[in-house]
């Protein structure tokens, strides 16, 4: 009697902590065991019946409960220091899964025109995304950030300027921008300066000047 009690013991723990799963749902790819610095990280449970008494501590962070959440199964953490920390989550005191987390910092925004990921394009690439866009390298973050002005200089090859744009609000290229940008040629260039981005609950920042080279 006391053998086949052992395995059974041993098995049911195991089933009811592999059912449970703690997300990121601020990341672009919510499975991933990232948090990011200076920005609010929403851990999701799932896979449990009922939400009550639960408890998400931390080695490094500041932990809240969303309020905003109805089902009450979101957490608010605020990453510490870069490097790792132990999510620990509780249910009614006890211990039901653990995690680890690498704990990143948001690299600096970076201007992208449309889904170009060179400095050269032709010009039939920049036409068919005319938008200018805010991307951010190597990051699985998504904060919402958009571009509100800029202006816009197009440079001949040889280095004269062939027409400069003053401010341009919003993100989007001018069906003027867009027809003089029509008439470039190899080796011209197109100039983005004083480009001013935003997003929700941050400050403006200008962001450092954006060349693309016409290519053949």
């Amino acid at each position: 009697m006391f053998k086949c009690l052992v395995p059974i013991l041993l098995f049911i723990p195991f089933v009811a902590s592999a059912q449970v799963v703690i997300n990121n749902v601020r990341l672009t790819v919510p499975q991933m065991n990232i948090l990011y610095i200076g920005v609010e990280n929403i851990i999701e449970v799932s896979g449990l019946n009922d939400f009550s008494e639960l408890e998400l501590k931390s080695s490094t962070a500041q932990i809240s409960i969303n309020n905003r959440s109805k089902t009450m199964n979101q957490f608010l953490v605020d990453a510490g220091y870069v490097g790792s920390d132990t999510l620990q989550l509780y249910q009614f005191g006890k211990l039901i899964l653990t995690r680890i987390y690498e704990n990143r910092s948001i690299p600096m925004p970076v201007p992208q025109l449309g889904d170009l990921s060179d400095s050269t394009a032709f010009v039939i690439q920049i036409l068919r995304n005319p938008t200018l866009n805010i991307v951010f390298p190597d990051c699985y973050f998504a904060p919402g950030f958009r571009v509100t002005k800029f202006n816009l200089t197009l440079i001949h090859s040889a280095g004269d300027t062939i027409k400069k744009y003053s401010i341009t609000e919003g993100f989007q290229l001018l069906s003027g921008q867009i027809k003089a940008i029509r008439k470039l040629k190899t080796g011209d260039k197109i100039l983005f300066t004083g480009i001013i981005t935003t997003c929700p609950n941050c400050m403006n920042q200008i962001l450092k000047p954006y060349e693309i080279v016409i290519k053949e």
